[in-house]
């Protein structure tokens, strides 16, 4: 329950290259060197009823994992860590720390 008082909310600044991503958020949101955030599809995968099709709700699945490797006051740049494609949309979100990405 307290946990979602402690997520780091912002979005993706600019897709950089393959494999590098500018963050709108840096230290002064806590954002800190080797943090690891999953990019999330922002539609997510509906998830209907079998037997009524009625919408239970949304599952978002992760597109790529960055860690953040520079961090200024209101910005950081984060890459991909893993050969993975950088998709454009979705959230960031680890653990304690979550990026929305528009």
């Amino acid at each position: 329950m307290g946990r979602n008082k402690d997520l780091i909310r912002g979005k993706v600044a600019r897709i950089l290259t393959s494999r590098q991503l500018a963050l709108n958020v840096g230290s002064e949101a806590g954002v800190k060197i080797g943090m690891m955030f999953d990019v999330l599809d922002p539609k997510g995968d509906d998830i209907a009823d079998p037997d009524t099709g009625e919408l239970l709700g949304s599952v978002y699945r992760p597109k790529v994992r960055v860690e953040v490797v520079e961090v200024q006051d209101h910005l950081s740049v984060a890459q991909t860590y893993k050969k993975r494609r950088v998709n454009r949309g979705g959230w960031i979100f680890n653990w304690r720390y979550s990026i929305e990405y528009a």
